[in-house]
């Protein structure tokens, strides 16, 4: 079987099973009972997921196939290193009809291409502000809803390949705490992106009630070089998260290097 990679709460994992029977035979021998179960249990695992992934994905491969990507997986574009600019129209309208989170993902992580940001960046800001309602039969219980967790990777990916064209966009996105995490990858774009409305926006975040939003504006006012808000800076210091407070040591100390 080849090797699946399925993409979940920003890990990846590996799904063509390389538990053979004769591992499991091994752990029975040696006695070893309950791994032997745990190995069952993944194996089952595995070939679910392949075999959810296959039937959702199945016309999606079979289109690219013909046009002459012949792929298991949608992230085999990215990492056989293919030139799938021409197909990313393919990938977005299949984006827009999926509704198994796995392959969802899987599409929204292979556009991250930054040349095609004009096309994509719009269809994934349309995707946070609207996500559809998504499956997973597999996902544990007790993690983040498929939707939200697609809102969170569709963030990130445009923080890789946001420019400034779509500004206005991000800014209203990030001011509106309803979109809760989804917002950390925006703000990511807005410490790339030169302009001051950026910076000011950054600073207002600072003021966030999520500490993961924060201390992401506070990662970005960083990467901004935003000297003019080491003051804002120097009282997150004392913040009550401890990531924010030692980003924001870490951001004071950077400024101090760059004033040598």
């Amino acid at each position: 079987m080849p090797e699946f990679n399925i993409h979940k709460d920003g890990q990846t994992y590996h799904l063509s099973s390389n538990i053979t029977q004769e591992e499991i035979n091994d752990a029975r021998e040696s006695g070893e009972e309950r791994r032997a179960a745990r190995l069952i249990e993944r194996q089952a695992e595995q070939d679910r997921n392949v075999s959810l992934y296959r039937e959702a994905a199945g016309p999606l491969l079979h289109e690219l196939e013909n046009q002459g990507y012949k792929v298991q997986q949608i992230a085999d574009l990215y990492h056989m290193r293919l030139d799938y600019r021409p197909v990313i129209p393919i990938l977005l309208r299949h984006l827009s009809a999926a509704r198994y989170l796995p392959l969802a993902e899987d599409i929204v992580r292979t556009l991250s291409i930054p040349s095609e940001h004009k096309q994509v960046v719009p269809a994934l800001l349309a995707l946070i502000r609207q996500p559809p309602e998504l499956y997973d039969p597999l996902r544990p219980a007790d993690a983040p809803s498929p939707r939200e967790h697609l809102r969170e990777v569709a963030g990130i990916i445009i923080g890789n390949i946001a420019k400034k064209d779509h500004l206005e966009e991000f800014i209203s996105i990030v001011e509106d705490d309803r979109y809760g995490t989804a917002r950390c990858g925006l703000i990511e774009a807005l410490g790339r992106i030169k302009d001051d409305r950026a910076i000011n926006v950054l600073m207002n975040l600072l003021g966030d009630a999520d500490p993961q939003v924060v201390a992401f504006a506070v990662r970005a006012l960083g990467r901004q070089r935003a000297f003019n808000a080491r003051q804002r800076l120097e009282i997150m210091v004392n913040h009550d998260n401890d990531q924010v407070r030692r980003d924001a040591r870490a951001v004071l100390r950077k400024f101090d290097k760059l004033a040598k």
